[in-house]
């Protein structure tokens, strides 16, 4: 018969639940950084919820949790589209001005002078 002293059993015990433990606190962060994420997203924040995203991949990777990863990449794409969509309203935006300002600058270069009486 074999007995073993209470400290070797709980040691043993212990150094199970650790890694489970350590498992479910990385799991919560991932999680946690995928919901705010989210709301940045919602708020139109795409740079701020990339940066959030790519961080709880980092974390759902370490886990192996293949379902969040892929989660996780979707939501990266789709702040990239946006953040392209902005850049492509911004850069329009500037061409039109730029174009109205030089249509008014040619109008008023052509235009007759009138004369004061």
């Amino acid at each position: 018969m074999i007995y073993a002293s209470t400290s070797h059993v709980y040691g043993n015990v212990y150094r199970c639940i650790q890694p489970l433990e350590e498992k479910q606190q990385l799991k919560n962060e991932a999680e946690a950084l995928l919901g705010e994420g989210i709301a940045c997203f919602e708020q139109q924040q795409y740079d701020l919820a990339k940066i959030k995203f790519e961080k709880a991949l980092m974390l759902f990777t370490e886990l192996g949790d293949e379902e969040k990863i892929e989660e996780c990449k979707e939501w990266i794409t789709s702040c990239e589209e946006k953040e392209k969509e902005e850049r492509g309203f911004c850069m329009g935006s500037v061409l039109i001005i730029i174009i109205l300002l030089g249509g008014r600058i040619l109008h008023n270069a052509f235009k007759p002078h009138r004369k004061r009486k």
